[in-house]
């Protein structure tokens, strides 16, 4: 018999130190495996593995058996039990922004603010039977809308749902489509804007060389300012974290101390390094860092497969909580956006994934000597990171090229 292609499409655009509830912990050590796996030699690359892991876990509420257990692992929810309820809980407090805090009613301008806009929604073919159970867990704790499309109608199907994914992530993902393979698709949008808590002046942002990974020099506009901010060192690298408005959210930058060391760091990057990482408060720092903009497109099934997980793909995944239908998943598309200038970091990406049919650390540091010159003109890893819940939004990283 032959199994039906599910499709999944997720979208988006710390003194802390990084210990976490089960949930978001497992969604820091998955962000670091993909971003390993997904990277490419010298390129900026830029994902968000929270949209990743969402879209994903929506797709596992409907996995059995052995398939279940390859999800679990892959996802790194071995350990978290009531799954779709701890994200229900995970996304309710990543999602309370500062609309609604004191910090943002009390500041001097009302207009200064984060936004994070998460959706999910389920788009299922009228001819495939869905499990009213999988799909009750999906629209409750998932907060998935859901939608029904006719195999007929791909091209009036796939507009409504380029447009819904304009909307969700302000214009700044478009161009996917409904496959014709497609039975059901699962659509994680995120969507990130942040204002500096203290922004860069325009009047001090410079041009200056970048040293690129492939050991060129290029011409980079760069932001410049000291301000006390949050710090760390260690033999391998220096970090810094930047704040956003009333310090919800934050860019955590990477910054290797050799040139040309990104690789031996990116290496060395799991949840237990990052969770050693304790950046100390209220560091006067010299701070020069480019601004960039960055598009990426990713298609992981390959990377997914080679860290030893196939079986989602293959004729004898499991999905039999979703439909009595045999599904397995075909593809995967990942779509983000990010740019940072003087005020700013907008951030979005897409998350596809296609089911087909079968046959088709350390304690406290002493406060460091002040101030410290964090000169970001070579290669670096960038986090975006809820201050709140500590999960990361999203990764990348600035090559140059």
């Amino acid at each position: 018999m032959k199994k039906i292609v599910l499709w999944v499409v997720a979208i988006l655009s710390a003194g802390y130190s990084f210990s976490q509830e089960p949930l978001v912990k497992a969604n820091n050590n998955f962000t670091f495996r993909i971003y390993r796996a997904t990277r490419p030699d010298t390129g900026n690359f830029f994902i968000s593995p929270f949209s990743l892991s969402t879209a994903m876990s929506i797709v596992n509420e409907g996995s059995a058996t052995t398939t279940r257990v390859e999800m679990d692992d892959l996802l790194s929810t071995g350990p978290v039990n009531n799954q779709s309820s701890a994200y229900m809980e995970l996304l309710h407090k990543t999602l309370q922004t500062n609309e609604r805090s004191t910090c943002f009613l009390d500041s001097e301008n009302n207009n200064s603010k984060n936004e994070l806009l998460l959706a999910n929604s389920l788009w299922i073919r009228d001819d495939t039977p869905i499990k009213e159970n999988y799909k009750r867990v999906v629209e409750t704790d998932y907060q998935s809308d859901v939608f029904s499309f006719s195999k007929n109608d791909l091209s009036g199907a796939g507009q409504q749902l380029d447009n819904w994914i304009a909307k969700k992530t302000s214009g700044k993902i478009s161009g996917m489509e409904l496959s014709a393979d497609a039975r059901m698709s699962i659509i994680n949008a995120i969507y990130f804007m942040g204002e500096w808590q203290d922004p860069f002046q325009k009047t001090e942002t410079k041009e200056r060389n970048f040293h690129s990974l492939s050991k060129e020099k290029v011409k980079m506009d760069f932001l410049n300012k000291e301000s006390r901010l949050d710090y760390y060192e260690n033999e391998d690298m220096q970090c810094v974290g930047i704040p956003y408005n009333c310090n919800e959210f934050s860019m955590v930058i990477l910054l290797p101390k050799k040139r040309f060391g990104i690789i031996t760091l990116e290496e060395k990057l799991t949840a237990e390094y990052f969770s050693t990482i304790n950046l100390y408060p209220a560091s006067m720092v010299i701070l020069s860092v480019p601004k960039f903009r960055i598009e990426s497109e990713v298609r992981p099934i390959s990377n997914i497969e080679a860290m030893g997980y196939s079986e989602m793909f293959s004729d004898h995944a499991d999905f039999s909580g979703i439909s009595d239908t045999t599904l397995k998943i075909g593809s995967i598309i990942h779509k983000t956006f990010i740019e940072v200038n003087e005020a700013r970091t907008e951030a979005a990406a897409v998350t596809e994934v296609e089911m087909v049919v079968t046959g088709g650390g350390g304690g406290q540091p002493a406060e460091p000597p002040q101030p410290k010159i964090f000169n970001a003109n070579h290669s670096f890893v960038f986090l975006i990171v809820d201050n709140r819940s500590k999960a990361i939004l999203f990764i990348g990283r600035v090559t140059g090229k």
